[in-house]
């Protein structure tokens, strides 16, 4: 689920089930955010065992006919939880014109590491359809004698793929 910090009472839908309170009440499920009453920020952690180029996207949308702003950032989370920005979207600066989806989009290169997906949100916005992807996938090698080869030769590589272990599902 999506963790933040903004004024309520934003809504946060989960599952199709509303839950006032802002970011603070967002629980796992499909969620859609909608920003009421301020500015809040949304945000998801993750962890990258390898480098990659990763691409990220969502839409971001206005209510009640008044303009607003939304990006999504990419952070890196030090030890102390300490934010150092890697990478940002567009920034969209949203008319007041209702109905109609904004696209925003970045990329950047992650090392291994800990990261923040955030998505942050100006008063009366919407956003939905978060995307995040990623390639140049890192591939380790280990030894595995149990995978044998009709032939006879044993492999001597099986992949593992961002840490996880492809042999024990």
């Amino acid at each position: 689920g999506w963790v933040g910090a903004g004024g309520n009472p934003n809504i946060v839908h989960t599952n199709g089930v509303f839950s006032g309170g802002g970011p603070l009440n967002s629980q796992s499920g499909n969620q859609y955010l909608d920003i009421a009453n301020s500015s809040a920020d949304f945000w998801q952690n993750f962890t990258f065992t390898c480098s990659a180029r990763a691409y990220f996207s969502g839409y971001f949308s206005v209510r009640e006919n008044t303009g607003s702003n939304g990006r999504i950032d990419i952070y890196s989370v030090d030890a102390l939880n300490n934010l150092t920005l890697v990478a940002s979207s567009n920034q969209l600066n949203m008319p007041s014109t209702m109905n109609v989806w904004y696209y925003a989009a970045g990329t950047t290169i992650l090392s291994p590491g800990n990261y923040r997906f955030q998505i942050s949100m100006g008063d009366f916005s919407n956003f939905d359809n978060a995307c995040f992807s990623f390639d140049d996938l890192c591939i380790n090698a280990v030894d595995d004698p149990t995978v044998t080869l009709a032939s006879g030769i044993t492999p001597v590589v099986a992949l593992n793929v961002l840490g996880i272990d492809t042999l024990n599902g």
